[in-house]
């Protein structure tokens, strides 16, 4: 529920990310940075693919001619299929 963030700020709910108010309920990750909630496994990796697919799209084919001529830059990141492998928070880039 957005609402005016300095109504809440301090709030154990409020995420500084998204500046909403999260669920006290259980869950399966809490970012204790900005206390965004990830209700399961699949909610932490559909977040975390999403941050993929935006820097893919954003830096296509991108290549390096500074670089050794063997890196190749223009390989998209894969998705994450493990949520324990993902190391920081999507919507603050903390780690976990």
């Amino acid at each position: 529920m957005p609402h005016d963030e300095y109504a809440c700020y301090g709030s154990p709910r409020h995420c500084s990310g998204c500046g909403e108010d999260e669920p006290l309920e259980p869950c399966y990750l809490r970012c204790f940075e900005c206390g965004h909630i990830f209700n399961t496994a699949e909610d932490l990796l559909r977040e975390h693919n999403a941050i993929i697919d935006s820097l893919n799209r954003q830096y296509p084919h991108a290549g390096c001619p500074v670089c050794d001529e063997n890196w190749d830059l223009a390989t998209p990141v894969p998705h994450e299929t493990d949520a324990s492998q993902v190391w920081t928070c999507p919507v603050c880039i903390h780690d976990f």
